[in-house]
Parts: C-alpha cells; structure tokens; sequence
C-alpha cells in the first residue's frame, strides 16, 4: 500500500520509494515543519500576496526584472514572518 499510495496516515507504516515523501517525513522528524501551499498558513498572507501580485504586475508590464518577483516573493515572505514573531532587526 505505501508503494502504490505513497505515504500513509499510520505511525508503524511501511516506508515507500517515494525519495521526496521519505526526506519530508526524515527532516519532520528532525523536527523541521512544513509550509502548506494554502497561501492562508503563510505570515500576514495579504500583504505578502499583495506584493507578489504587484511585483508580478510590474514584471508583465515590463517595468521591472524577474528578480523584483523573486524579490518579492522569498524576501516578502521572510519579512511577513519576522514581524508576526517580533524578531525584526
């Protein structure tokens, strides 16, 4: 079953083939987390979609280079998460 459905919900299943679903539950268990792709789990969601979306606007537009997107993105995100912890320098 863990071969064909791939990971399952049990605590004593088999491990699959699956390298992906393998190195997530190793690093789980090393006590990293996961974040979902329900954008709503990510640190003040709106105001980082807000400027993902406006960064990707600009880049259609041509008034901006891919980097400003990516910029947008990673950077946005760190900086949502620090201030919903209180751990801005």
């Amino acid at each position: 079953m863990a071969d064909q459905f791939g990971a399952t919900p049990f605590k004593d299943s088999l491990s699959c083939e699956n390298v992906f679903l393998n190195d997530a539950e190793r690093m789980k268990n090393e006590g990293k987390y996961t974040v979902s792709w329900k954008f709503g789990m990510t640190p003040n969601s709106e105001a980082w979609r807000a400027g993902v979306t406006s960064a990707l606007m600009d880049y259609s537009a041509g008034n901006c280079e891919w980097q400003q997107v990516e910029d947008a993105f990673v950077k946005g995100w760190e900086y949502q998460y620090k201030l919903e912890h209180r751990i801005l320098e």
